[in-house]
């Protein structure tokens, strides 16, 4: 990879990087910590499921300490949030990918195009 390919790959990086702090910045509160450095493993991780979820409203009979379906809601809402991350990584990676195929095979390299 030439010199002036590498600068144009960090300088694309750089500008995702800028863009994915500014929207995790929007997103989160402001008390939440910085995990913009994390990589791929800055998904939060999914709570157990408590295996005696549909059991515990019905046999518990009181005002809803037993009931799970708040933690089951917090759960879907972590997965759904997970998923929408690794969407928009995936979105983010394939520009990424695509502009620099289409500058390397625009650039000379000789051969027709992929």
């Amino acid at each position: 990879m030439s010199p002036e390919e590498q600068a144009w790959l960090e300088q694309q990086m750089d500008q995702q990087a800028k863009q994915r702090q500014a929207e995790q910045a929007a997103a989160a509160p402001p008390s939440a910590p910085d995990v913009s450095a994390g990589g791929a493993d800055d998904d939060e991780p999914e709570p157990p499921t408590p295996s005696n979820a549909s059991a515990a409203p019905a046999s518990s009979g009181g005002d809803g300490d037993g009931d799970y379906t708040d933690v089951m809601k917090m759960i879907e809402e972590n997965r759904k949030k997970n998923e929408a991350k690794r969407a928009a990584q995936s979105a983010r990676n394939a520009e990424i990918i695509a502009a620099f195929e289409q500058r390397t095979a625009g650039g000379g390299g000789g051969g027709p195009p992929r």
